[in-house]
């Protein structure tokens, strides 16, 4: 399986016994990929540690010394928490009493961008823009790292995958765009990133409304060893009322 895929599969703790073995011959065996593997999982750190900041700083709000102010916040959140279990139970006994499946969203599956290429050392100016370009995406400025790589001279296969990604997930999606450039780079010799394309592209048919197009890629992937073979088949599950 692709190095880039496995990453995003450690990521997100979706590894199947197999692949966490060959994920790990690629950490003992491949130093460029370890130190990928570093970096994506600090970065993946950083936003979780953020993340709890927001939720949980209590700097500004909650003195430290105050027993009453935690006394209260603890009420709160065991009020909200008891009020949540309430509504969860409430849900589950209508959906099971109406016999009703738990709505499908194309979005779900459009939530999660793929991961970022790894950092390297630069040896030229194209090279810097490229890396410029990383760090944006790496950070979701997706309009942004789209202006950089378009000005690299001669775009790499790769390149040109985070591109359509780029306009894909941007705050105004190109979702054409990516198209135009998913088909272009699908079959080329050189694309590392073949069943990462294939994906997107589907998605982005999907998401532009074309239903149609979407559908052979989705059959393709659901039948074959494709690392969205699961999800493509949920998708096909609910195509009708999608």
């Amino acid at each position: 399986m692709e190095k880039s895929i496995l990453l995003q599969k450690y990521l997100h703790g979706e590894l199947s016994e197999a692949e966490e073995e060959e994920f790990l011959n690629y950490l003992e065996s491949d130093e460029e990929f370890s130190q990928e593997v570093k970096v994506h999982s600090l970065m993946h750190a950083n936003r979780a540690k953020e993340l709890e900041k927001y939720l949980f700083d209590s700097q500004s709000t909650i003195p430290k010394e105050s027993t009453h102010s935690r006394s209260t916040l603890f009420k709160i959140i065991r009020n909200v928490a008891a009020m949540v279990l309430l509504a969860a139970i409430s849900y589950f006994s209508f959906s099971t009493l109406s016999n009703q499946e738990t709505p499908f969203l194309v979005e779900d599956l459009y939530a999660e961008p793929f991961i970022s290429p790894g950092l390297k050392l630069s040896s030229s100016s194209e090279e810097d823009i490229w890396q410029k370009a990383i760090v944006l995406y790496s950070d979701r400025q997706y309009a942004l790292a789209e202006t950089e790589i378009l000005k690299i001279g001669n775009i790499s296969t790769e390149q040109n995958l985070y591109l359509g990604l780029s306009k894909m997930y941007k705050e105004t999606p190109d979702f054409q765009g990516a198209i135009s450039i998913f088909k272009e780079i699908k079959d080329q010799a050189n694309n590392l990133n073949k069943d990462v394309t294939m994906w997107y592209l589907a998605i982005a048919y999907l998401k532009s409304g074309q239903k149609n197009l979407a559908k052979p890629l989705l059959e393709s992937m659901a039948s074959g060893d494709h690392y969205k073979k699961k999800e493509a088949k949920q998708v096909l599950k609910h195509f009708d009322k999608i």
